[in-house]
């Protein structure tokens, strides 16, 4: 497995840069890991899942203390995990334009409107972020639309940006600020593929995009911090960083998420 590459630290504004800084020494108290796991996301989305741990998945999902927010699958799995889920009141959630987000905005949208006729509850949408990065102003805001349309008000919309990949602030944060105009639900950070981990301060950059919805056009955006993220003491740190930059109020289930293959693993073994 390649080891993953720490992504070079945004310049960031004071105010941003004095969050994470704050964030960074965050630590766990007793039960962070029982909260964290109700605002989780379990992902099943690697080349070894078959239906069967797709099926296990579903079932550690809910616990006599409590359920995770979400399970997220791939496309091919919805149908079994839909009715795995039935009932239990964990969402149900998959992945389009995945995991390289460079698939046409018809094909995004006919993608997402199959899933959803399966039973997805939620779609995470991975942004065209190289398009974006070599200067295409068009395939953003088509790709977000078109997923959008599919989704219409009643599926949850989860764009990941790819935060990792930017190398300067204000790109990114334009890119948050596309997907928030074209009705982004949330804003995720990574797949955590390529060798690119989320980071707080590429996390932190995503704030002002969420700020900006709720003064200007009256809703919440969520944050979904995810890929990379490998324990509690880590995740721990971007609830934090959440909890100082929008309130502890962001910190439920509908406005935040959060994921990590090890923190999923870490998470589940407690």
């Amino acid at each position: 497995m390649r080891t993953p590459r720490k992504p070079l630290p945004f310049e960031l504004p004071a105010d941003l840069a004095d969050l994470v800084e704050r964030a960074g020494r965050a630590t766990p108290a007793a039960g962070s890991g029982r909260w964290i796991f109700r605002l989780m996301d379990l992902t099943a989305l690697g080349d070894a899942e078959d239906e069967r741990s797709v099926e296990v998945l579903c079932g550690r999902a809910v616990r006599e203390s409590g359920q995770a927010a979400a399970v997220v699958v791939a496309p091919r799995f919805v149908p079994r995990a839909a009715r795995c889920l039935a009932d239990s009141g964990v969402r149900l959630g998959s992945t389009v334009n995945y995991p390289e987000g460079d698939t046409k905005p018809m094909a995004v949208r006919a993608e997402a409107e199959r899933v959803i006729g399966f039973g997805a509850e939620e779609i995470d949408l991975v942004f065209p972020y190289r398009a974006f990065l070599a200067g295409d102003s068009v395939a953003g805001p088509a790709i977000v639309a078109a997923a959008k349309a599919a989704c219409g008000p009643s599926v949850t919309l989860k764009v990941i940006l790819e935060t990792p990949a930017f190398k300067e602030a204000e790109p990114l944060s334009e890119a948050a600020r596309v997907a928030v105009r074209e009705g982004a639900d949330f804003l995720a950070t990574s797949t955590g593929l390529f060798g690119r981990t989320t980071t707080l301060d590429g996390t932190a950059l995503l704030l002002d995009a969420v700020k900006g919805a709720e003064i200007y056009e009256g809703r919440r955006v969520g944050i979904k911090p995810c890929g990379g993220i490998e324990a509690v003491s880590q995740a721990i740190r971007f609830l934090a960083l959440v909890d100082a930059g929008l309130g502890r109020h962001w910190l439920q289930p509908q406005t935040f998420r959060i994921a990590g293959d090890g923190l999923m693993r870490q998470v589940l073994e407690t």
